[in-house]
């Protein structure tokens, strides 16, 4: 609901804007067939003035509501169809629930609307190819002027909310004409249209597992010879046939403004404001901010000062700043001033805590949590590797996919997805760079 309210808190502004330039482009409409001689009737006169009204608020909010106009290139695109459903039935968010729904949602009154003048007409059809030709107008205007992402996905809402729309004017006319059984083949229809969202919620509500930041698959496919050192074949003999999956207890709103409260409040303040979004809540007390993420939960820090660069120097800030860390961690520098400690997952506790110094500022993400056992999931096997990178299953990047690759080592990490499960992954190092794959829950 938050995330709705913003969506059309953000709108208002646009929806004012047009509903003063659908009324004037409605009197003007009015007086122009005045003027020659043809008069309305009052159904008519609706239909005109909340078809202007409308028109103008696609066009405020399709186009005007952009990131602004330039005519200098192209903008960006998308080719990649049904990517947007492919994402949220992996891992669900309000914010891409509702914008796939708000792209259908939009265009609905345009299939409904325009349906309506045509009656029983034969050409009551042609409203269908005149509502894709107007979807496929905004986003060409949304490319041409970089007023937007001109995206297949938005196109296939949008028309998606032209069919819905059409479905509904036709189910409104069949009653008034008293045919029943139309009607009603005419509203499933509508609710056919409007079902693809709310099924990929359904089976991103089906799966127990969720997206971690390693979201493997869709990748350029590795094509030639793929090469273990030495190295990384005596890794994976000795690994552990199998590795555990892990759930999370996560997070609640109260235990974040728990968390957030008592960090200020080492400094002598409090919260002075907060953001509440779907999956995080954010806090700032002035120069310093808290956000929570509640899967995990996952708790990023950041306050100003200086810290010194060894395992006990960071170790006295986490204390300083009142956060536990466990003896066991094993502290790492994993990048130029970029420091981490790790704990594998065992006694019920598992995580990482990050620390990154930026100029007189101190980011730390606390990323330390209680685990349950939830599953298992098999270690690959060499030959196994080699198929997930040829079919493109893993997350990373190589410069040159196409060429000979040698994979130096391997390991094993951990990563918490957007449901809160602690999941294994295999990292492989090629020198330039790592890519990872998943290793698959067993059912």
């Amino acid at each position: 609901m938050q995330t709705f309210l913003r969506y059309f808190n953000s709108a208002l502004p646009l929806l004012g804007a047009a509903l003063i330039l659908g009324a004037a482009a409605y009197f003007i409409a009015l007086a122009v067939l005045k003027r020659r001689g043809r008069r309305l009737s009052g159904a008519w006169k609706l239909w005109l003035f909340v078809s202007a009204v409308y028109v103008f608020s696609l066009f405020m909010l399709l186009v005007v509501r952009g990131e602004g106009f330039s005519l200098e290139g192209m903008g960006w695109y998308s080719l990649d169809l049904f990517h947007e459903y492919r994402s949220l039935a992996a891992s669900f968010t309000a914010n891409a629930f509702i914008n796939i729904l708000m792209n259908i949602l939009i265009f609905l009154p345009f299939g409904f609307l325009f349906a309506l003048p045509f009656g029983e007409s034969k050409r009551r059809w042609l409203v269908l190819p005149l509502g894709f030709a107007a979807t496929f107008a905004v986003e060409f205007i949304q490319l041409v002027t970089r007023s937007g992402i001109a995206d297949v996905d938005d196109l296939f809402n949008n028309f998606l909310g032209v069919l819905c729309g059409f479905a509904i004017a036709r189910s409104a006319l069949n009653i008034r004409a008293g045919r029943g059984g139309r009607a009603a083949l005419c509203a499933l229809a509508a609710l056919v249209f409007l079902a693809p969202p709310f099924i990929a919620w359904g089976l991103s509500a089906a799966s127990p597992y969720g997206v971690s930041g390693y979201q493997t698959g869709g990748r350029e496919p590795l094509t030639d010879e793929i090469r273990f050192s030495d190295e990384a074949l005596s890794f994976l003999d000795s690994a552990p046939e199998s590795c555990a999956y892990y759930s999370t207890p996560g997070g609640t709103l109260e235990d974040a403004r728990e968390r957030a409260a008592a960090f200020f409040a080492r400094f002598g303040t409090g919260i002075e404001t907060e953001d509440l979004y779907d999956d995080m809540a954010y806090f700032r007390d002035g120069p310093r901010y808290v956000s929570y993420h509640y899967a995990g939960p996952v708790v990023e820090y950041c306050a100003s000062g200086e810290v010194e660069p060894t395992e006990e120097g960071l170790r006295a800030l986490l204390e300083d700043w009142g956060l536990e860390l466990p003896e066991s961690a094993v502290f790492e520098e994993p990048g130029r001033e970029s420091y981490r400690f790790s704990l594998a997952p065992e006694g019920g506790r598992g995580g990482t805590v990050e620390i990154d110094p930026h100029g007189s500022a101190i980011r730390l993400t606390y990323s330390i949590f209680e685990l349950r056992p939830a599953g298992e999931a098999a270690m690959l096997a060499p030959e196994e590797i080699e198929a997930l990178l040829h079919r493109g299953a893993y997350a990373g990047w190589l410069e040159d996919p196409d060429a000979p690759q040698e994979i130096l080592s391997a390991a094993l990490e951990y990563e918490l997805d957007s449901k809160g499960v602690y999941r294994p992954l295999l990292r492989l190092d090629f020198g330039p760079g790592s890519l990872y794959v998943d290793l698959p829950a067993e059912r």
